[in-house]
């Protein structure tokens, strides 16, 4: 069978065109802000109001549960990115001995 060509349209600039442009570019930006003001930082300490309670020594064992459960959330996201970052080099280091084999 023959391949059937078809023909190019020329480029047309447009309102049509120069709107979905903006359009994008207008989306583009309100998705950066929002990604960039809600970006979470897990180094900081996180505030923890404090709680009520007709015994301190209740409010003094509720604080430090809640302090040590910060700390073991804060704990695993660190080394959950530390197997990340082990498993990307061991791949990039697998890529490289393949690669080395092939040759």
């Amino acid at each position: 069978m023959a391949k059937v060509l078809k023909k190019s349209k020329s480029f047309h600039l447009s309102f049509g065109v120069i709107f979905r442009w903006f359009l994008f570019v207008f989306c583009l930006y309100l998705a950066i802000g929002y990604l960039s003001a809600n970006r979470l930082d897990l180094k900081s300490n996180l505030s923890i109001p404090k709680l009520t309670s007709t015994n301190s020594l209740e409010t003094q064992d509720l604080s430090q549960v809640i302090n040590h459960y910060q700390q073991e959330v804060i704990n695993f996201v660190n080394h959950q990115v530390t197997e990340i970052k082990k498993g990307v080099v061991t791949k990039i280091y697998e890529n490289i001995i393949n690669s080395i084999e092939q040759k």
